[in-house]
Order: structure tokens, then C-alpha cells, then sequence
């Protein structure tokens, strides 16, 4: 980001799709990391980030493709998810 790499203005007007093959392009950057950036830093409510709670509670509601299943605001309903899950030790 620093030596300007990564440029802020594009990666607004990418889709998030995109957008997250851009930030992957970094060293080090996988897709858990790209999605927690671009919903929280970006507010791509689009992006969907998958870690331990989320594949538990993909398995326990039976979720058949993450952020696919919830559209626009994946990101919205993967936080509520991700604290219930977590709340209820899913």
C-alpha cells in the first residue's frame, strides 16, 4: 500500500469480485483477509469472510454457498452468523 502498489480509487469501483482477485495479488493476502478487508475496510457488503465459525455453521445450518445464499448483504448476515455461532460455541 505504502509504495502504491494498491490503489484505493480502483479498487472502489471494482465488483467484488474483482476487487478481491486485486488484493490476492499481494504477498501473504488470501481470500479470508481480502473479503475481511473489502467488507470492512472497503464496505463491500457483498464480500463473505469464511474462517473456523463460519465453515461450523455453514455445517450446522446446513448454509449451501456462503455469501451466494444471502446475496448484496452477505456481509451483513455473515457478522450476525459469525456471533451466533460463536456465542453458542456451534
Amino acid at each position: 500500500m505504502a509504495n502504491g502498489e494498491i490503489s484505493f480509487e480502483k479498487l472502489e469501483n471494482m465488483p467484488t469480485d474483482e476487487a478481491r482477485k486485486y488484493i490476492m495479488s499481494l504477498n501473504g493476502v488470501g481470500r479470508k483477509v481480502a473479503d475481511c478487508f473489502l467488507l470492512f475496510g472497503m464496505a463491500k457488503y457483498d464480500a463473505f469472510p469464511v474462517d473456523t465459525w463460519m465453515k461450523k455453521a455453514k455445517d450446522h445450518y446446513d448454509i449451501k454457498n456462503y455469501g451466494a445464499h444471502f446475496g448484496e448483504f452477505a456481509g451483513i448476515a455473515q457478522q450476525y452468523i459469525f456471533y451466533y455461532a460463536r456465542s453458542q460455541k456451534i
